[in-house]
């Protein structure tokens, strides 16, 4: 199944928004008193997701570390890394929601420079770059610089130009956070000619477009850009996306993460190559096997009722040798958790899980992802 329409049937995508921290991403598992579930810190992007997407309904996030996606890739052409699992096809559809949501930037003047950016943090080799290679579409001046003949001549802006270097990148309620660091004046002098600086908060200095019609907005720090996508499913103007999203972060209330399941999700599931999770889905865009695993028994036991769930993948460092991936899952549910041998039958089949638990309103599995 192609990883874009991946979950098409289940509604996701046309129904809800996308969310997306703060804590340094330090792993650490750890036991939590005889609890069957492990304990890592929390994810670096777990400081942002709302409770309540800006429209007022569920939330979608989905984060990706860049400097592991070429090990993915490869992994998953040479048959390592199996995307039919649950939690690893659903954490790679969030990696592609990531992908579509930063095509979406090109009204912004650093549109190229950023997508410039990401390639070369997720890409090897970028001397011969095309869209099946890359996590976003090449822009012109890479694309230039791989041919002997161009019709652009306009000038293009590096990433070295302005500071730009960039480590991970998370969506959530359709804004995107890209996390690195950035030359903060050199950006602003670059890109900052038709915004307007606004405000600064918690030191986040906000923009707005000078022009009121296109309710653009940007907010920018020595290490995070947080700009929102353009989504024509939710034609909410940029400016009101981002002051919702930025709200929750600066207050430090109505995020995920201020609530004890948010926080059990992601300290369960910790920080991650990359993942996807959902929040408080309504019940009639419930994840069914017909979006995930149709070949896997008991799919439909794990999340035809899950009310709030994070998908997360990670490698272990891959210098050393030929990577291994772990699969985490946790999910909350409100009616009643899944079985152990549910979530066994789900996830792991006959392999022994690293991590089992169920106990309502939890659940959570953890295992090798092995060939």
């Amino acid at each position: 199944m192609n990883r874009r329409t991946f979950l098409g049937t289940a509604g996701v995508c046309g129904g809800l928004s996308l969310a997306g921290c703060l804590d340094a991403e330090d792993v650490g598992p750890g036991g939590t008193d005889g609890e069957a579930y492990p304990q890592y810190d929390r994810p670096a992007y777990s400081g942002w997701p709302p409770t309540e997407s800006c429209d007022g309904g569920g939330v979608l996030f989905a984060q990706l570390r860049l400097g592991q996606y070429t090990a993915i890739q490869r992994a998953i052409t040479e048959d390592r890394l199996d995307t039919s699992h649950p939690v690893a096809g659903l954490a790679m559809y969030g990696s592609d929601r990531i992908a579509t949501a930063v095509e979406t930037l090109s009204a912004y003047p650093f549109d190229e420079t950023l997508r410039h950016a990401v390639i070369a943090a997720s890409t090897d080799d970028e001397t011969t770059l095309d869209a099946d290679r890359t996590l976003v579409e090449p822009p012109r001046e890479l694309l230039s610089s791989t041919n002997e003949s161009t019709d652009d001549d306009s000038e293009s802006i590096s990433p070295a130009d302005v500071g730009i270097d960039l480590d991970r990148v998370a969506l959530f309620d359709n804004v995107l956070l890209f996390e690195g660091s950035f030359d903060h004046d050199q950006f602003v002098e670059r890109f900052g000619a038709a915004f307007e600086h606004v405000d600064t908060h918690r030191g986040i200095s906000i923009y707005e477009s000078r022009d009121e019609r296109d309710g653009l907005a940007f907010a920018l720090t020595g290490s995070r850009l947080v700009v929102p996508a353009v989504d024509d499913e939710h034609p909410t103007d940029g400016e009101t996306v981002l002051a919702h999203s930025l709200s929750g972060y600066i207050s430090t209330v109505g995020r995920i993460v201020d609530t004890a399941d948010g926080q059990w999700l992601f300290e369960t599931t910790g920080p991650a190559a990359l993942g996807v999770g959902f929040w408080e889905l309504p019940a009639a865009e419930q994840l069914t096997a017909a979006g995930i695993a149709t070949d896997r028994s008991s799919v439909d036991a794990v999340f035809e009722s899950v009310g709030s769930c994070l998908c997360a993948v990670e490698l272990d460092d891959e210098s050393v040798g030929v990577p291994t991936f772990e699969a985490r899952f946790s999910g909350l549910y409100p009616t009643g958790s899944p079985s152990t041998e549910e979530l066994q039958s789900a996830f792991a089949g006959e392999r022994d899980p690293a991590a089992l638990y169920a106990e309502t309103p939890r659940a959570h599995f953890s295992a090798l992802l092995d060939e």
